[in-house]
């Protein structure tokens, strides 16, 4: 099977799937940032009750190791998501690049039939007595 249609075949098994994520990609994105400000927020929150301990150090660690921890999860679903728009479009891509090659596909052969055929000039004849 060829690139080009072993891509189409992709394109058209994984074409529902890609258009419904196209849909919830801005939603996620929402979530995530409103998920990051909330960590954002708690860790602020958590900083402040540092302030009034008497080990704020270790206090601080664990704030930072647990926003850390939140933030990386969510910086990875967010790759996550650049991930599956960057597919999107290299399939839509991918998509255009098809329905181009084959509108050209068929308007060559279109040219092919409209223009006759060439026939081959008759070999000569000998005259009789020669």
């Amino acid at each position: 099977m060829s690139g080009r249609r072993w891509a189409a075949a992709v394109l058209v098994c994984l074409w529902p799937a890609v258009v419904s994520a196209q849909f919830d990609l801005g939603a996620e994105r929402e979530r995530i940032a409103r998920e990051r400000a909330a960590a954002e927020a708690a860790y602020a929150v958590q900083q402040r009750v540092c302030a009034e301990r008497f080990f704020v150090t270790a206090c601080l660690d664990r704030a930072r190791e647990d926003r850390r921890r939140v933030v990386d999860a969510l910086r990875r679903e967010a790759l996550r998501l650049d991930t599956d728009e960057r597919r999107r479009r290299a399939a839509q891509r991918l998509e255009l690049i098809r329905q181009k090659t084959e509108a050209e596909r068929r308007r060559e052969e279109g040219r092919a039939a409209e223009v006759p055929d060439a026939k081959a000039p008759e070999p000569a004849r000998l005259k009789p007595g020669s």
